[in-house]
């Protein structure tokens, strides 16, 4: 599998491009290295040729946002088997249309995955893209929705915490016992330079669950890692000013077997 990500006419999710300065966007660097993460990651699923199939022949943005949704039931010992997309001939059945199964034992979950497209904020965008959506997936098993915000979003002001709390809601008002978690997933940017680099971000995930889904299953002991993002994050924001927290995040993100396989390729 191969990705140009210096074509003249790149990707605008994935391709990399100058700052006001001429400089690499600092974001660039970082989609690349969580890109290869995950693939590493992933690397032994049941899915994996899949993934790899999306990541070259469908949007990129889409399928990088599956592919962090399913590393976090991977970090929690579960299997992945990605659905192969229906070709326009074929037709398409209620409850069987969503992205990936993760399994374990006797366990398995079916997820969708839902990036809303980088345009104008409407009020309605979200639940009407989540009620549309919910029927792909089926009620004879514990699901999960996850939801992409557009990062732009963040920077108009409004409460976000507020507005996926009342989105979700609404949600499982309209009936939604399909769905046994939503997951809001946004981007916070920190563009200003420090001393250590240009800029940087980390991916937030605000998560609800319904009060009575059609089959329950508690979802905690596979997102069990929540307070850590909300401790990065404030260290993301506390490094902007402060070289010692900067250098404290660096080594906290760069933990795991991903960078202890790269970092063997330095050391020889």
């Amino acid at each position: 599998m191969q990705i140009y990500c210096f074509d003249e006419n790149p990707n605008p999710f994935w391709g990399s491009r100058a700052d006001n300065e001429g400089n690499i966007w600092s974001d660039f660097p970082l989609r690349v290295i969580l890109i290869g993460e995950s693939l590493f990651l992933l690397r032994n699923c049941s899915g994996f040729d899949e993934i790899c199939f999306r990541l070259k022949e469908r949007d990129v943005r889409a399928s990088y946002y599956e592919m962090l949704a399913a590393k976090i039931f991977v970090r929690a010992g579960f299997d992945i088997v990605m659905r192969r997309e229906k070709s326009p001939g074929q037709i398409k059945k209620r409850g069987e249309e969503f992205d990936f199964t993760a399994i374990r034992r006797k366990v398995a979950i079916a997820a969708e995955v839902t990036a809303l497209e980088e345009k104008e904020f409407y009020e309605r965008t979200a639940i009407n893209a989540l009620l549309n959506k919910r029927t792909q997936l089926p009620n004879d098993k514990p699901t999960i929705f996850f939801c992409v915000i557009p990062p732009d979003w963040e920077k108009l002001g409004f409460d976000l915490n507020e507005w996926t709390a009342n989105v979700a809601n609404e949600f499982f008002l309209r009936g939604s016992r399909r769905v046994n978690r939503l997951v809001f997933y946004f981007e916070r940017h920190t563009d200003e330079p420090t001393s250590q680099s240009g800029g940087g971000f980390i991916t937030i995930a605000k998560t609800y669950d319904c009060p009575n889904p059609y089959f329950a299953y508690n979802f905690d002991h596979i997102f069990e890692s929540r307070g850590a993002s909300q401790l990065i994050q404030l260290r993301m924001e506390d490094a902007l000013d402060n070289p010692e927290s900067a250098n404290a995040l660096a080594k906290q993100l760069r933990t795991g077997e991903f960078y202890e396989w790269v970092d063997s390729f330095h050391d020889e």
